[in-house]
């Protein structure tokens, strides 16, 4: 199985890279830690898990728009609840939101 999650440095999104390494671990699955930026970024490896395939992915552009683009060619979209932006009081960031909402595949929103 192919698991995407959405990272971006936030503690929620590596509770989520995390959790999906566990399962992966334990499935088999192979792991694509997607970073997306709208400016830029670096293609450093975010994390490096003994017995996990772990494909590191940097793309440019909306991370909400990008990670359901590409749900559709995963077996499971894995995100944290919420991420980098300004709004901490909410259970549920932007990104999260419209990932549950439109994703093409399951998605585990990990707290």
């Amino acid at each position: 199985m192919c698991v995407i999650v959405g990272v971006d440095g936030s503690p929620h999104a590596d509770l989520a890279l995390s959790w999906a390494c566990r399962r992966a671990r334990n499935c088999g699955d192979t792991v694509r830690a997607v970073c997306t930026c709208v400016l830029g970024a670096s293609g450093e490896d975010w994390v490096r898990q003994p017995d996990v395939t772990v494909e590191t992915v940097v793309v440019e552009g909306p991370p909400a728009r990008l990670l359901v683009e590409m749900s559709s060619d995963a077996d499971l979209l894995v995100i944290g609840t919420r991420g980098l932006g300004g709004f901490s009081r909410l259970l549920l960031g932007s990104v999260s939101k419209q990932c549950v909402h439109h994703a093409h595949c399951p998605v585990t929103v990990v707290r």
